[in-house]
């Protein structure tokens, strides 16, 4: 049964987030908030899901698995950190860019001594250059540990093992050098659904990287790339990830990534 999205209005009632508030609320949690695009007031209902997130005390757990429930005909995604585990995620530029923008857009739904509104504020007034050095070396290590996975794109292509070629391409190659650069240019990201978008824009969206992560990722083209132009796409991808970022990575992490460029040069003449 399809739902029918006029039903569910882009503003979520109060009464209702006042019984999810009830529902949610016990002695170790300090506040509740709101994330994600209701909070954004960009959400697409039914399609949306509701993002809670309680911040408990530090005795609670700092981990706490995240889950669903349905409500009200909505999905609801209850995630649960402490101050102290928020606070650390700040401090990882890898974690940092994917928490900063949700704490400053956050809609406080509780707040029972006030201590979210102060560390909204604190989120609000960050900086992302202290974080700089531990991005960078973040970034080359990241690249440096894809010296397997290239290697295992180039035997694919070699071999035409289409399996391998689309595992590591959807599962590592992609996914670790978006992240890599994001990380190194500091890229705060906004929602799940703008993080692709937000990367190829700090490239610039009609630059060799972006043009290279387009054509990998399969989109923006008028025919459909086959897997193997994906794949050829995906290496010269990471070659222009390393020149871009080459300025700031490790001499121990270039060492590794060097060979690389090379070899993928010579196989690539090949094809």
């Amino acid at each position: 049964m399809t739902a029918n999205s006029s039903f569910f209005p882009t503003i979520l009632p109060d009464i209702f987030l006042s019984r999810l508030v009830a529902e949610l609320d016990d002695d170790t949690v300090r506040a509740i908030i709101l994330r994600g695009s209701y909070a954004r007031g960009d959400a697409v209902p039914p399609f949306s899901d509701v993002d809670l997130t309680r911040i408990i005390q530090e005795t609670s757990g700092s981990h706490l698995p995240k889950y669903y429930v349905w409500r009200e005909g909505y999905a609801v995604s209850v995630s649960s950190h402490s101050y102290a585990g928020y606070r650390e995620r700040l401090q990882r530029p890898q974690e940092a860019i994917f928490a900063v923008t949700g704490i400053q857009e956050a809609r406080i739904l509780l707040d029972k001594d006030m201590a979210f509104s102060a560390f909204q504020q604190e989120a609000i007034n960050f900086q992302w250059e202290p974080l700089q050095k531990a991005a960078n070396i973040y970034a080359g290590q990241v690249l440096m540990n894809q010296v397997e996975i290239i290697l295992k794109v180039l035997r694919a292509l070699r071999l035409q093992d289409t399996i391998l070629l689309s595992d590591v391409l959807t599962l590592n190659l992609i996914p670790d050098i978006t992240q890599a650069f994001a990380v190194q240019r500091g890229v705060l990201v906004k929602s799940g659904n703008t993080y692709f978008y937000q990367v190829q824009e700090k490239a610039g969206l009609q630059s060799a990287w972006t043009r290279h992560h387009q054509l990998a990722l399969g989109i923006d083209v008028e025919t459909p790339p086959s897997l193997k132009t994906r794949g050829i796409a995906a290496l010269r991808l990471f070659q222009e990830t390393a020149r871009l970022l080459y300025p700031h990575i490790q001499i121990e992490h270039w060492q590794a990534v060097e060979p690389l460029l090379d070899l993928i040069d010579r196989e690539l003449v090949m094809e």
